[in-house]
């Protein structure tokens, strides 16, 4: 069973997202600053001809390197982000560029996945390596 839903905050800014993980995560490095880039598809409801709505999740630099191996199939994920819906062929595709995401469950593993003890997510803003945002990362 398919579960999700998705909550549009404004279609120019972003929106939440919940869904199941289709399939896992690619995680790669692109471009010439082999930029970190994280890729997964994601079911988060149904349209109203009943086929699954898809929404094609992407993750860049901190955010790709933190959750590399970490989304898989099955998962439950929630994501927020900027999307962007374009028509191909006479269909109709969404993608969401995550600026946060948090693994909600699990069917292969409960609990946290790198036995640290904190859930495993990010924001944009977590900047440093070690998920702690700096002084220096602060607009003010």
């Amino acid at each position: 069973m398919i579960g999700g839903s998705v909550m549009y905050i404004n279609h120019k800014t972003g929106c939440i997202a919940v869904g199941t993980v289709g399939s896992d995560a690619e995680y790669k490095k692109v471009g010439n600053k082999n930029t970190p880039l994280i890729n997964w598809n994601m079911a988060v409801g149904k349209k109203d001809n009943g086929e699954t709505l898809w929404f094609s999740c992407k993750a860049w630099n901190p955010i790709a390197t933190r959750f590399n191996g970490f989304i898989k199939k099955g998962d439950v994920v929630q994501v927020f982000g900027v999307w962007e819906k374009r028509e191909y062929n006479n269909n109709t595709y969404y993608t969401l560029m995550c600026q946060f995401i948090s693994i909600l469950d699990s069917p292969a593993k409960n609990g946290n996945r790198n036995g640290d003890g904190f859930d495993d997510d990010i924001g944009v803003n977590n900047q440093a390596d070690d998920g702690w945002v700096n002084d220096d990362d602060m607009p003010f």
